[in-house]
């Protein structure tokens, strides 16, 4: 499981104006669906953040996927002023585990990434 958030969205929001961030949205939106494939499942949650399962236990998979992740979203260049950064957490759901509890753990994983500089993923402890 994956959790994607925007760096700095709100600030995003505030310099450029809402329609230029919800231009971003719909960009970074539309790259990520694109590779999330075959019974990959990818969703926005709510505001800047979004959502991914990987059908996979690879972790190194996993890392490459999330790399590719950032690197997509450093394509998208807002007004030729910045490139968008993300922060990933993600979650490899242990065997009976509910979901929820992954999620947290995603969300957990999140968070370090965001307080250890942004435009990273982390992966959470089992």
């Amino acid at each position: 499981m994956l959790i994607i958030d925007i760096d700095h969205f709100k600030s995003i929001n505030d310099e450029f104006g809402h329609d230029v961030g919800d231009i971003i949205l719909k960009l970074l939106a539309n790259k990520y669906n694109d590779i999330f494939v075959d019974n990959a499942q990818f969703a926005r949650l709510g505001g800047e953040e979004f959502g991914g399962y990987l059908p996979t236990s690879k972790m190194l998979q996993v890392s490459d996927f999330c790399q590719h992740l950032i690197d997509l979203a450093h394509s998208i260049n807002v007004k030729n002023v910045r490139h968008l950064t993300v922060s990933i957490g993600v979650a490899k759901q242990t065997p009976n585990e509910p979901l929820d509890k992954v999620m947290k753990r995603a969300e957990q994983a999140l968070y370090v990434a965001k307080q250890t500089g942004r435009d990273r993923f982390e992966i959470a402890p089992n």
